[in-house]
């Protein structure tokens, strides 16, 4: 069972199925590379009863990140703090997913794209967003942004409430 702020690592290759969901259900997927093969197979005996944790799908291992278990640790950024869902470790550091907050400390921030990927989504409160050399867009729950290669933005006007999801890569 999924819970809200749960999330999961779908390796390549690893066969899953979704066996029912509640009707306020709402998920955010991300995937990479963006086109890849879905085969249906209807036949298909799920879930196995052989639970292997240390699996390897294409150098890649299965993650369930549970939020009632994590812990919040000191952040990627001054002044937020930030939960692990280990993608990052069971990727081989091929993608990091964090969601961050702020702590009573954080004030306006920088972002930078070195990667290939920036891709953040408010799931709680309000922040303003400012690319550079760009007017500053506010930004609400269910807003996202993507932050070009070589690119930067300044987050300010940060709500008490505010986490965002952050999928780098």
């Amino acid at each position: 069972m999924l819970e809200a702020g749960d999330c999961v690592l779908q390796p390549p290759h690893i066969r899953h199925r979704v066996l029912e969901c509640s009707d306020s259900m709402e998920v955010i997927e991300v995937s990479s590379p963006a086109e890849h093969e879905t085969l249906v197979e209807h036949d298909m005996d799920l879930p196995t009863s052989e639970i292997d944790r240390d699996r390897d799908f294409a150098g890649q291992r299965f993650v369930r990140h549970e939020q009632r278990k994590a812990d919040w640790l000191p952040g990627p950024y001054a002044g937020f703090e930030a939960r692990d869902t280990g993608i990052g470790a069971a990727t081989g550091g091929l993608a990091t997913v964090q969601v961050i907050r702020p702590s009573a400390a954080a004030r306006a921030t920088l972002l930078s794209n070195d990667g290939d990927l920036f891709f953040v989504f408010v799931l709680e409160g309000s922040v303003a967003m400012q690319p550079h050399d760009e007017d500053a867009q506010s930004l609400e729950t269910g807003d996202a942004f993507v932050i070009p290669k070589g690119g930067q933005v300044t987050l300010t006007k940060l709500s008490k409430e505010l986490e965002l999801l952050q999928v780098v890569s």
